[in-house]
């Protein structure tokens, strides 16, 4: 037989006590029903309603009395708290750097004219492609022609007195020889023929001089690439070596310049000196460019050049990147976002945010100790990755780090691990979509 527990002996007492009280006692015979009179004893049926009364507290009372050293038990010892875990593992992460710069053609060409005069008439189209050679302007040549033209008789007159005072050497030579003449005067006459030679000379020069400038009165174009606007209309009166007229732009190969701080040059170094980064072979990065409207060009660049010092207005260092841009998609003056990558960090510990607390001593984590209670850890971190972030001290690798839960814990508390889903934060990002990470690049081989 099963042993009865407290409430129910007490249900089978009370349920006897009750059938008791309801059965009613038989008269005895010739004297009917009794009244009990005032101060009387009561009738045995009352007596037993108030033993049956007194046996249902006395088990009710057990009955708590058994319970309260169990929940007192219960309470003395804490069931560990379930928290999920993650073991650190390290891995190799990509490095990406992202920078903002700005376009530029490889050249950059300003055109004025080389004479003055009256602008006549506009030969290109503002905008296009133009190859070197292609005039681009013309200035009004005629008074440059009749300058010409002027010094082309000067000319013809130098070469006359000239033809007249060898002609007088020739005739004064024989003649000094016989004594004929003085020496005086054949010395006259030679001087008179190397002055008339000097002034041949000089209006051959003049000659060219104005020849040059008709050529000048044609504006071309210097080098091939990409013209601006008209900065004067035809008509306008442009001054020599003054006037700008356009621009030209070289845009294949393009160069987009930018800066990065020289703190971060030198935090860099120190990483690399520490053995926290790697660079890519022969230093040579890969560079993406982005465009404004978000999507990426579809050639990338290489970094071609680094400045070697700092400039002490801004404290930053000028670097430039170059892109092939054969069909001129990606015009010069243009801002845009760029990715530098080819670097990684080997052995790199990466942990999701959120197992991180932030204290007045700094950074720091839970970690699941072999006796199964949480220890608090202090890291140094160093850059963010989306919603994860990189340990740089304090983690090792093979521990198990404590992600969800920690607001609750205590260091010392016990816990109960719990493994973390498979799509857990604790693994990077696609090589690729990694959120780029700001700061400067190690700088590239260095143009001399």
């Amino acid at each position: 037989m099963r042993a009865l527990d407290t409430m129910e002996v007490a249900n089978v007492f009370e349920d006897k006590c009750r059938s008791s009280v309801s059965r009613p006692e038989k008269p005895t015979a010739g004297h009917g029903c009794r009244l009990h009179a005032p101060g009387r004893p009561p009738s045995r049926s009352g007596a037993r309603f108030a033993v049956c009364l007194g046996l249902i507290l006395i088990c009710t009372g057990c009955n708590r009395g058994a319970e309260d050293p169990k929940a007192a038990a219960q309470k003395g010892q804490a069931a560990p708290l379930p928290v999920t875990v993650i073991t650190v593992e390290p891995q190799t992460l990509p490095v990406t750097w992202e920078v903002i710069g700005q376009t530029q053609g490889t050249r950059e060409v300003e055109v004025r004219p080389r004479v003055t005069g009256i602008l006549l008439e506009r030969l290109y189209t503002e905008g296009s492609f133009v190859k070197r050679g292609t005039a681009l302007f013309r200035i009004d040549p005629l008074p440059f022609q009749t300058a010409l033209e002027q010094i082309r008789g000067i000319v013809g007159q130098a070469e006359a007195e000239l033809a007249r005072t060898e002609q007088d050497v020739a005739r004064l030579q024989p003649l000094y020889a016989d004594n004929a003449v003085s020496k005086k005067e054949l010395d006259n006459a030679v001087s008179a023929m190397q002055s008339a030679r000097a002034n041949l000379f000089s209006a051959r020069a003049q000659y060219k001089t104005a020849q040059i400038d008709v050529g000048y009165t044609s504006i071309a174009a210097p080098i091939s690439g990409v013209t601006s606007r008209a900065a004067v209309s035809e008509g306008s009166l442009v001054n020599a070596m003054e006037t700008l007229l356009t621009r030209i732009f070289q845009v294949d190969p393009l160069w987009v310049t930018f800066s990065f701080a020289s703190k971060d040059y030198s935090q860099i170094q120190s990483e690399i000196a520490a053995g926290r980064i790697e660079l890519p072979p022969e230093r040579k990065f890969t560079v993406e460019l982005q465009r404004q409207t978000g999507e990426f060009y579809g050639r990338t660049g290489r970094l071609d050049f680094q400045d070697t010092s700092v400039d002490p207005k801004t404290g930053t260092i000028q670097a430039r990147a170059r892109f092939p841009n054969p069909d001129a998609e990606i015009l010069p003056g243009a801002f845009v976002r760029m990715r530098i990558r080819g670097a990684v960090r080997p052995h790199a510990i990466l942990i999701p945010q959120r197992a991180m607390l932030q204290g007045p001593g700094g950074q720091s984590v839970y970690v699941l100790t072999e006796s199964g209670k949480a220890d608090l850890r202090p890291i140094v971190t160093g850059q963010t990755r989306g919603e994860n972030i990189i340990v740089v001290e304090g983690l090792k690798a093979g521990e198990r780090l404590i992600v969800d839960g920690v607001v609750r814990l205590r260091p010392g508390v016990p816990v109960q691990a719990v493994p973390a889903p498979a799509a857990d934060a604790g693994k990077p990002a696609a090589p690729g979509t990694a959120p780029p990470q700001k700061g400067a690049p190690e700088p590239p081989n260095r143009k001399r």
